[in-house]
């Protein structure tokens, strides 16, 4: 393999770092690489494999010897897969980062909140605007538009006045059938132009219709049953299917009879029914969603007047009419507003997508939309015709609704048709439903804040309410959420239907008693625009972590014992951990073998997934529902199952419970240098000058465009830079008045050991160079801050600086922000040495240690060996707590006081009461256990002489101190105070040191520290703190080296519903960065535990699937593996059914954009029903045979369809 190729990888930034060894087979290549924290495990493998002769594994790190060459004998064989969260899309559009609420200085969150609630503009209404739509199409008939129906045979124009004769026969003839205003009309037609004049036919008659597919089979079943439903409503269809249902007609049939007279066309109340459309079948029998004239005439108003379409312009259309944005945002919104609408039947656009062009050009479209799936068949028919032209300047919108949008498809889709005059501008995106008469929001894909970056997650804004339309988020129960706080997304306005005909039980579920509409989506609002996050169903979610139904399923139809098809994943509320359990519902094979298949199923998904499985139940064939078309129904097992119904069916798996294995040590390590030809920096390079001389030494080995900032007395310029006094505002403020856009700031300041003002500088260093929106990469250095090589210092300062340097890469993406610490050498040395790190690979972490000419990296190493030590804590011992009055604090109080038997003297800022006070005592025997003392952990002699009287009172002195005081900023870094940054005087970093002096008095005491991974791991907003618990890191070190005082630190995850982490709004956010939330018992149990072990920094909590953790990870897990590799054969199938598969890959190929092989699911084919159509079609093709709907819905792959094609012959 070419070194110009792995340079390739080594050089993209979602690599961090990568291996290529020669395969078993010559000249070809196994490829090794870790992903970015931000990067897409899957996509990089698929990506990166597209290059013929290699094959990629996607690894959380790659296993190195202590010398830090590759351990290949350490390199995974088999394809141990683990899965990822969060799925992030590959964005090049510029983010909003959301900012974090204020605290005030005691860390409690301010009173002061923004609810999840917005509400679009008032809709404007004129007079000469119709009210209803017969009033808007009488009015439509005088404005010489028409609508133009497009298909196989031709385009057929149909004059608004040719429509309006037309339909007002229609009426009559439905009228001459004995029926009366407000009755049902079934419409099962697919010729458009037919289905076109039904529709205004009964509108002016004063009749409801519902649009159903024309059967393309012998069976209208379906079509008998709805009008059935509908009290025997008529049925409008084609002359061959009417020929064989009792009481159908023809569109022909009924346009025989005298028109009605203008004066007979139906007045209805604006509130009245318009029209019914079918929900979506996927989960029982479809609902009829009713929709008014008021809604239907309101969507138009409002498409009006936030100018998504103006009167007299031309649309178009080529979805089905059983959609609702079809018949409602197309066809009847154009009759609104006297527009040209123009349709073409799907199949014909599907069978040829660039006619979608040719129409566009033809009618000189302004508008027209599609869901993802079209967009991308349009992109890939492109790209198979890129001679092809043609002139769309007149389209106005494009717009994306019907299924989540997808940025990545959009802005392909977008490169392809720039050449033809359709720009970023006019893309829009669109969030609503048949139940909101389709918009609800929109956004313009090209604005602004289009991309929310939501703890890291990046998605894509929906926009503000549309006008007339309220949203709002709310939890489980009803209770309104803040913004940035995802939840059930509700919607209310004029335009929502007044409910599911004849369905009380589904009205009673989707609405509210105020009358706001649950949509089923999970979303949160941004500054009150709507952001979709997902579906609530299909999905599980553990500990914050989402899980698609599907791929679970996949995992466990391959399991002995288990009946194909019939397999369910759902999720279970476990109301004590208050987060999903995932259960598994499958049909056995054999019933006297169900524990050990549990046990496969148990340990397959936990090996494949890293996923625990709560509950198994294995479910008589009988009892194992499905729709009517073959789909399992996972929400009535799941209900099943949270009711117990299923409890007799429950499986052990005859494993018992476990503390979950998430507490690690973080261990630095050296790896082989992988130089690049340059140093990465992008000029112009502000260098802040450090006074030792490496600055100096540096710009000369390292020629470039450099703004120097020396420290001084006095502000002056000089020939390469300025000189200021960092303490002076006045002198930032000349300096970024005069800065210009600086692409790199270089901080060099961080090499001086000075604790009280290099990081407040640097923060002003930061500012300084972020104006105006600028964001240059930020490069921060250090000298001997890690311990490596056993000669460095160990400085503390420095620690600070590679905090707020990691919060600089959360707040601003992509900005490859490092923080590098060099050995303690000459000013020319540690010059060279800088540039060689700089020109390193490994810089693509957020930072690296630079040692003897090759790069030092951490890694997480989990703690499993088993303990045997005696726990550091003593019975009956003596101990004092700093800030023991929180909720972890509480906890921690009384396991001391009721397992330990200790006494305890907690010290805090603020006085209690007697509720507080008995809380620590719950569970004891001796109320004089614990006393507790108001001090300020900042004065010294106070605290001092509050230990000595605990001591007096106690006859002895103490054991030890557990230290939990800590102070909580959220602060974005561009509104922080330089002021603020005397981090010394905080309490933790003040109480560390006031603990450490008393216990140098006290040999043998042991001192224990409580942190958070919070500060471990920085996160935008959380600077301070962030810096605080790094110099608590950085010092604790140094007090070990020099006192060897005993000492433990902790880093937790969360505690959950404890503390500060009380109704926490970002739990989800934090369980995807990889910190679980543990039940209290769970996190004080671990803390024991852990105390068991040699005094140390320990990390508890950590979940090594977080996107924050996993590259850090010390294991070699694969990270893409989300389903079986393609590779890995279907042993259960015959040689006829493989051969079978391979056809049916052959017809599906090119056609989603994605590698197929027997494992793909079907689901992942389809999004929308005329994707599935489209795939059933193509698979009957392709195979000249008859594919059962049945048959095709219950096969979870094209693995499994293959052989259910073949298992009855």
């Amino acid at each position: 393999m070419s070194t110009a190729f792995v340079q390739q990888i080594f050089a993209r930034p979602d690599v961090l770092d990568c291996l290529a060894l020669p395969a078993a087979v010559p000249g070809e290549f196994q490829v090794y690489v870790v992903p970015s924290a931000d990067a897409d495990p899957l996509a990089l493998q698929r990506e990166l494999g597209r290059t013929p002769g290699i094959t990629v594994r996607v690894l959380r790190r790659i296993p190195r010897l202590p010398d830090g060459a590759p351990d290949r004998a350490a390199l995974p064989r088999a394809q141990t897969a683990d899965d990822w969260v969060p799925v992030r899309y590959p964005l090049g559009h510029r983010r909003v980062v959301v900012a974090r609420p204020e605290h005030d200085d005691d860390g409690a969150p301010q009173t002061i909140r923004r609810l999840a609630q917005a509400a679009g503009p008032e809709l404007v209404v004129t007079r000469s605007d119709p009210r209803t739509l017969p009033e808007a199409l009488l009015a439509a008939a005088t404005t010489g538009h028409c609508v133009v129906t497009v298909g196989p045979a031709g385009d057929t124009r149909l004059p608004y006045d040719r429509l309006l004769e037309r339909g007002l026969c229609l009426a009559a003839g439905l009228a001459r059938r004995s029926m009366l205003p407000g009755a049902k009309v079934v419409l099962a037609l697919s010729d458009l132009a037919d289905y076109v004049v039904a529709v205004w036919g009964c509108l002016l008659g004063g009749f409801v219709p519902v649009t159903a597919v024309e059967p393309a089979g012998d069976d209208p079943g379906a079509l008998v049953a709805l009008s059935e439903r509908l009290s025997g409503a008529p049925i409008v269809t084609s002359a061959e299917l009417a020929a064989r249902l009792d009481g159908a007609a023809t569109v022909a049939e009924l346009c025989t009879a005298a028109p009605l007279r203008a004066d007979d066309v139906h007045t209805p109340d604006p509130d009245d029914v318009a029209v019914l459309v079918l929900s979506s079948g996927s989960t029982g029998r479809p609902k009829l969603i009713q929709l008014t004239h008021r809604a239907i005439v309101e969507n138009a108003l409002a498409a009006r007047q936030v100018d998504l379409i103006r009167s007299g312009e031309t649309s178009l259309n080529w979805l089905p009419f059983d959609h609702a944005p079809a018949l409602v945002m197309y066809l009847l919104r154009d009759a609104v507003l006297g527009c040209t609408s123009v349709h073409a039947r799907t199949d014909y656009i599907t069978a040829a997508p660039l006619r979608w062009l040719d129409l566009l050009q033809r009618y000189r479209v302004a508008h027209t939309w599609s869901a993802n799936f079209g967009y991308r068949m349009l992109t890939a028919a492109l790209a198979r015709a890129p001679q092809r032209r043609w002139d769309l300047s007149t389209l106005r919108t494009l717009l994306n609704a019907g299924e989540q949008c997808i940025p990545a498809v959009v802005t392909e889709f977008l490169a392809e048709m720039a050449r033809f005059g359709v720009s970023a501008a006019s893309f829009v995106h669109m969030w609503g439903m048949a139940e909101t008469a389709t918009a609800a929001s929109c956004a313009y894909f090209d604005a602004a804040d289009n991309v929310v970056t939501h703890h890291g997650i990046d998605y894509v804004s929906m926009g503000a309410p549309a006008p007339g339309s309220r949203l709002r988020i709310v939890d489980e129960t009803l209770r309104p959420l803040d913004e940035y706080t995802i939840g059930r997304l509700q919607v209310c306005g004029s335009r929502v239907t007044p409910g599911y005909l004849d369905s009380p039980a589904a009205n009673a579920a989707a609405f509210t008693d105020d009358g706001w509409l649950d949509t089923g989506d999970l979303a949160f609002l941004a500054d009150g625009k709507l952001v979709i996050t997902g579906r609530a169903k299909d999905v599980v979610v553990v500990n914050g972590a989402k899980y698609h139904s599907h791929t679970i399923e996949e995992l466990v139809h391959e399991i002995d014992g288990v009946r194909r098809g019939c397999v369910a994943a759902v999720g279970v509320a476990d109301p004590e951990l208050g987060t999903e359990l995932l259960g598994i519902c499958y049909v056995p094979v054999d019933s006297g073998a169900q524990q050990h298949t549990a046990a496969r199923i148990t340990a397959t998904v936990g090996e494949r997934l890293g996923l625990p499985v709560g509950v198994i139940a294995a479910v008589p064939a009988a009892e194992f529902p499905r729709t009517t078309g073959g789909k399992v129904q996972r929400a009535v097992l799941a209900r099943r199952l949270a009711d117990g119904e299923l409890a007799a069916y429950v499986v052990s798996d005859g494993s018992s419970g476990t503390t979950p294995d998430c507490v690690y040590v973080t261990r630095w390590g050296p790896v082989p240098p992988s130089p690049r030809q340059h140093t990465g920096l992008r000029g112009p390079v502000v260098l802040f000058a450090d006074e030792s001389g490496v600055a100096a030494e540096f710009a000369r080995q390292v020629p470039g465009r450099y703004l120097f900032v020396r420290k001084g007395a006095a502000f002056g310029r000089t020939e390469d830079g300025y000189v200021i006094d960092p303490e002076l505002d006045e002198h930032w403020a000349v300096v970024r008045a005069e800065l210009g856009t600086p692409q790199t700031a270089l901080y060099l300041w961080s090499l001086a050991p000075e604790t009280e003002s290099s990081t407040k500088h640097l923060i002003s260093a930061i500012q300084c160079c972020t104006q105006d929106g600028s964001v240059p990469r930020l490069i921060t250095v250090s000298r001997g801050a890690h311990v490596l090589t056993g000669t460095e210092s160990g400085t503390v300062a420095a620690a600070a600086a590679a905090a707020v340097t990691a919060v600089y890469r959360q707040e601003y993406p992509g900005s490859e922000a490092v923080h590098i610490d060099l050995a303690e050498t000459a000013p020319e040395h540690t010059a060279a040495d800088l540039a060689a790190a700089l020109a390193d690979h490994s810089t693509a972490y957020p930072e690296l240690a630079w040692r003897q000419g090759r790069p030092y990296l951490p890694a997480l190493t989990k703690i499993d060996a088993p303990v045997s030590a005696p726990s550091s804590l003593r019975a009956q011992g003596r101990y004092v707590v700093f800030g023991g009055t929180g909720g972890i604090g509480t906890e921690l109080v009384r396991s001391l006081v009721a397992t330990w038997r200790a006494q305890v003297l907690v010290i805090g800022r603020r006085s209690i009461d007697s509720t507080e006070n008995a809380v620590w005592h719950r569970d004891t025997r001796n109320d004089a256990q614990v006393e507790y003392a108001a001090v300020d952990l900042r004065d010294d002699a106070a605290v001092r002489a509050a230990v000595a009287g605990a001591e007096a009172r106690w006859g002895a002195p103490l054991d030890g101190i557990v230290h939990l005081a800590g102070e909580y900023r959220l602060r974005p870094l561009r509104a922080e105070q330089a002021a603020d940054w005397d981090l010394t005087t905080t309490g933790h970093l003040r109480g560390l040191v006031i603990a450490a002096e008393l216990l140098r008095q006290r040999p043998g005491a042991h001192l224990i520290i409580g942190s958070s991974l919070m500060g471990e791991f920085p996160a935008a907003g959380c600077a301070a703190y962030a810096a605080t618990n790094a110099i608590s890191r950085a010092l604790t070190t140094q007090l070990r080296r020099g006192d060897r005082t005993p000492i433990t630190r902790l880093a937790w995850s969360l505690w959950r519903a404890t503390g500060v982490n009380a109704g926490n709004r970002y739990e989800a956010a934090a369980a995807a960065r990889g910190f679980l939330a543990m039940r209290p018992g769970d996190a004080v149990g671990l803390t024991m535990e852990t105390l068991c072990r040699p005094p140390g920094d320990y990390q508890i909590g950590i979940d090594r699937r977080g996107t924050d953790v996993r590259a850090l990870i010390d294991d070699t897990r694969d990270l893409a593996l989300t389903e079986p590799a393609a590779a890995t054969p279907r042993a259960d199938l015959t040689p006829a059914a493989a051969t079978t598969l391979t056809h049916m890959i052959q017809a599906l190929d090119g056609f989603t954009g994605l590698p197929l092989s027997a494992h793909t699911p079907l689901s992942a084919l389809g999004r929308t029903s005329v994707q599935m159509v489209q795939v059933h079609a193509r698979l009957e093709g392709a195979l000249d045979t008859a594919i059962p709907h049945e048959m095709f819905f219950a096969a979870t792959t094209l693995g499994a369809l293959a052989g259910a094609l073949h298992a009855g012959r």
